[in-house]
């Protein structure tokens, strides 16, 4: 069994963009907090998830949770922002091989490169940043190395070890949010992902997320840069 998972909450739910493209067989579930949230391809699943502390951190929560909403032998989790308009069944083929796909950031390469970029167009708090580049440092994990995932696409294969990747990323995520003067952390952030998939060298293949989705900006119908 296969399954698509995607995560909108909020007033973003009224624009959940409905794929273009329908594979058979396939369930199609989005996740939201939203109960009158209707659709014609996808499945709603309400959860609230009362244990965020803010609609950012449900993200990942469902993100790096997906297993919670299905059963399925393969999964592809998107981000809200994205629009399905390619067939799935290649990523699906591809989880037989590997057990997670990911995709590589459009913009910068390198765990170093996206750390810096959360201090200068996040503003992230630069106590948290340091953190975990001391974290990465005492765990022999190459911050200059040319390896970076962006998270908006994701496909796992049900298997201990994607769980344990996924519990312990979602773990990591936590702990920097609660280490920084603000207590605060992008949690849809690709960094600890990309950090934990080096740390665990966990085997994966790479997505061309052109050929299935399109990205789009928060809370309109505009294209994203990337």
């Amino acid at each position: 069994m296969n399954a698509v998972v995607t995560y909108i909450f909020g007033k973003d739910a009224e624009i959940l963009r409905e794929p273009l493209v329908v594979d058979p067989d396939v369930d199609y579930i989005c996740v939201t907090d939203q109960p009158s949230l209707t659709s014609e391809h996808w499945r709603i699943v309400v959860d609230d998830l009362p244990q965020a502390k803010c609609t950012r951190d449900k993200m990942p929560m469902v993100k790096y949770n997906p297993f919670k909403y299905t059963n399925a032998d393969r999964i592809i989790v998107l981000d809200g922002t994205l629009q399905l308009t390619g067939s799935l069944n290649a990523l699906f083929e591809q989880l037989d091989a590997v057990p997670l796909l990911v995709k590589k950031h459009p913009e910068r390469n390198t765990l170093n490169e996206e750390l810096d970029a959360w201090v200068i167009k996040r503003r992230m708090n630069p106590k948290i940043v340091a953190t975990f580049k001391v974290m990465a440092d005492v765990d022999g994990i190459a911050l200059d190395r040319e390896f970076l995932i962006e998270s908006c696409i994701l496909g796992f294969r049900n298997v201990p070890a994607i769980h344990k990747l996924c519990y312990s990323t979602l773990a990591y995520m936590q702990f920097l949010g609660n280490v920084g003067n603000d207590g605060k952390l992008c949690m849809t952030n690709q960094c600890p992902l990309t950090y934990l998939v080096q740390k665990m060298n966990i085997e994966h293949s790479w997505i061309d997320q052109s050929l299935v989705a399109t990205r789009y900006r928060h809370n309109s119908w505009v294209k994203a840069d990337r």
